[in-house]
């Protein structure tokens, strides 16, 4: 089990009529954020940023596509810091 995905949501990786998740979607229990370009260029170089939103993990969207995971900064709770950066 993984988060809210237990072992009858998966498929094996020979299947045929795999039916994925988008990652959008599997990632919906976050808070998602879309973003503008100027936040989007700091998120795609990795930028440490503001925890303005208080949660632990933040999901950034730009133009409906997931593009980065964002998590608490261990070294300072007011900042989040990139986790996952997908280009």
């Amino acid at each position: 089990k993984q988060g809210k995905f237990n072992i009858e949501n998966c498929h094996k990786i020979n299947d045929k009529n795999k039916i994925l998740i988008n990652i959008k979607e599997a990632l919906n229990d976050y808070l998602q954020i879309e973003v503008d370009d100027y936040l989007k260029n700091k998120i795609s170089n990795g930028s440490i940023l503001e925890n303005r939103y208080n949660e632990d993990i933040i999901v950034f969207i730009y133009q409906e596509k997931v593009l980065a995971i964002y998590k608490k900064y261990d070294r300072d709770f007011t900042k989040i810091k990139p986790w996952k950066v997908f280009n």
